[in-house]
């Protein structure tokens, strides 16, 4: 495994140039075979120092990457908005943590996924909207029977009713976390630019398990285009109003039951994996 560590330095009036041309970059080369990750981050306390963090299966994959077009073509681009050269390490992967385990990008996808509560406002593209409901359509359900539905709002005023109306609902519980959170000017939905709310069918028992599959395999799917997301659960109560409910559009005969919020991450993790607690399993053989 190979990683590179390219510390970038933007001219000071350039720096959403050079950040609007390195997400293009970003883009499209985590789309090539062989890239494991390619992130783009930005130094908290100098804005124009700008780091890519790239990892490839093979020094030949990396290869093939630099004289790729995009990378021939947004490159040079890039290097005339610097105020210097960058700085460029490339590095060969001896040992990672859990060597011995079984590795592969999916379970690497799933170990650093992590619920995203900041966004960017800038709304996501059409294509990745789409892939991310095409893994919600992927689950598994029982007998097949796929009994869900998604409504995609981006409509700022909707979504930000949703979570008005369930926060007045919240208060009226009378349940102290949940005034608490209620009574926070945080929207529930953290001010994605869009919610994705995963209906399932009335009538078939499983729709809650089956729906709820659908929306960890868009959680990931999200994760994996390093796009954030987080499952609402607090949107239950805006749900529970039929008048209310009835603003979601979709067919006859389903009921909302989730919504998860996604959106641009306006800060990449470095902290790795969350801690887990690995006491969990039991064996019978």
């Amino acid at each position: 495994m190979i990683k590179v560590i390219a510390k970038n330095f933007a001219k000071e009036d350039k720096v959403e140039q050079v950040i609007a041309l390195a997400k293009e970059l970003v883009a499209k080369s985590v789309q090539e075979v062989g890239c494991l990750k390619y992130e783009l981050y930005q130094e908290e306390h100098t804005p124009r120092e700008l780091v890519i963090l790239e990892e490839w299966e093979t020094k030949e994959h990396l290869d093939k990457h630099m004289a790729s077009a995009h990378f021939k073509s947004l490159i040079p681009q890039m290097s005339a908005l610097m105020d210097k050269e960058p700085e460029i390490n490339t590095y060969q992967i001896l040992t990672v943590k859990g060597e011995d385990k079984i590795e592969n990008e999916v379970l690497r996808v799933i170990r650093n996924r992590k619920s995203t509560r900041t966004y960017q406002s800038e709304q996501i593209r059409e294509d990745e909207l789409e892939a991310i409901i095409e893994a919600g359509i992927q689950a598994p359900s029982a007998n097949n029977g796929q009994p869900w539905h998604f409504t995609t709002i981006q409509n700022k005023e909707l979504i930000n009713h949703i979570s008005s109306k369930s926060k007045e609902l919240m208060i009226e519980t009378g349940v102290e976390a949940l005034i608490k959170i209620a009574k926070s000017p945080v929207n529930i939905f953290y001010d994605a630019p869009t919610v994705i709310v995963v209906s399932g069918k009335e009538d078939v028992r499983s729709a809650i398990v089956d729906c709820s599959a659908a929306i960890e395999n868009m959680l990931i799917a999200a994760e994996s285009l390093h796009i954030g997301a987080v499952w609402v659960g607090l949107a239950k109560f805006f749900f529970t109003f039929e008048e209310e409910s009835a603003k979601i559009d979709r067919p006859a005969g389903y009921k909302p039951l989730f919504a998860i919020a996604v959106g641009y991450k306006k800060k990449q993790s470095t902290s790795g994996p969350a801690a887990r607690n690995h006491e969990v399993k039991t064996y019978m053989r």
